[in-house]
């Protein structure tokens, strides 16, 4: 489905962080908590820090 990853390094070393997720369903948590958030909230927002209350 999907795959992100980032990587960390200075001279000599190097640090791989990878996510990778293998069906829609890994989506659906996210989906439907940002469909029950628009469905509430009529204001603009930026960012997911108010919707995940970080």
């Amino acid at each position: 489905m999907a795959r992100q990853e980032v990587v960390l390094g200075g001279k000599g070393e190097m640090l791989n962080l990878s996510h990778t997720t293998l069906n829609r369903e890994s989506y659906m948590p996210g989906l439907l908590l940002a469909i029950e958030y628009i469905s509430n909230n009529k204001d603009f927002t930026f960012g997911l820090g108010s919707i995940l209350d970080l």
